[in-house]
């Protein structure tokens, strides 16, 4: 027995456009940091957003600091494909549940192990590359969007409110805000987010196998990290079209 098909009306939260195919659900985060309940049904994200969607996470899993993450954390994706990471110094390969596989493609790739007090070993690897801001900061604020919609209505997503952060996320180019990384990243399974509102904007923090994230849906208020907290962020301003030249200044 199954129960009736649900009727709802189409009507994207990404481009607010009622008109169009709407064939398909879409998961707020991507499948291969482990979700696998939190969608959104369909008739919520029209065929051409879904398509810009696709092409902004596709290969996410490949970017720092989500690579080594998913290898530590992940064992596999939904087509049972166990995780791996390489560089130009080493391949790291997940065989097993239970084993990895590090092999060094030269010099500057070998590891030297070092014992530990249990009998065991210890090494430390270094993976090398950019970050890429804004490309992690659309899927964030794509996913929050989401969560907007799924957890307090479509409408309450579709206010205009919310339309620079619908500009951004399909569209790219930047954003009159900042994100807010965390340095250290501790590897955990899940995925978890808190919200607050600061002058009416909502504001979320992401954890995300363990790399954290603030970001607020609005240009107000700006987030400007206060100390202790200062100490242990990287703070990327979006509105900038390389967020990463500001932490080095």
């Amino acid at each position: 027995i199954r129960p009736a098909p649900v009727e709802r009306a189409n009507h994207c939260i990404y481009c607010t456009a009622s008109a169009g195919v709407f064939t398909h659900v879409e998961h707020t985060l991507p499948e291969c940091f482990g979700n696998e309940d939190s969608f959104l049904p369909r008739g919520y994200v029209c065929e051409t957003c879904k398509a810009a969607l696709d092409r902004l996470e596709d290969g996410i899993h490949n970017l720092l600091p989500f690579s080594m993450l998913i290898l530590v954390t992940r064992l596999g994706n939904k087509k049972g494909k166990l995780p791996g990471v390489r560089t130009p110094g080493f391949l790291v390969e997940r065989k097993s549940p239970n084993r990895l596989v590090y092999t060094a493609q030269n010099r500057t790739g070998r590891i030297t192990p070092e014992p530990t007090e249990d009998g065991g070993v210890k090494f430390s690897i270094t993976q090398q590359g950019r970050l890429d801001p804004h490309r992690i900061a659309r899927m964030l604020y794509k996913a929050a969007l989401g969560a907007i919609a799924l957890e307090q209505g479509r409408d309450k997503a579709l206010d205009p409110r919310f339309d620079e952060v619908r500009r951004y996320v399909t569209r790219g180019g930047t954003f009159p805000n900042r994100l807010i990384m965390w340095n250290n990243v501790q590897p955990r399974s899940g995925i978890r987010s808190t919200w607050d509102y600061v002058e009416g904007t909502p504001v979320v923090h992401f954890n995300i196998l363990g790399a954290q994230f603030l970001i607020a849906l609005g240009a107000h208020p700006p987030l400007e990290p206060t100390s202790p907290l200062k100490e242990i962020v990287h703070t990327l301003d979006l509105s900038r079209d390389d967020p990463c030249t500001s932490v080095a200044e």
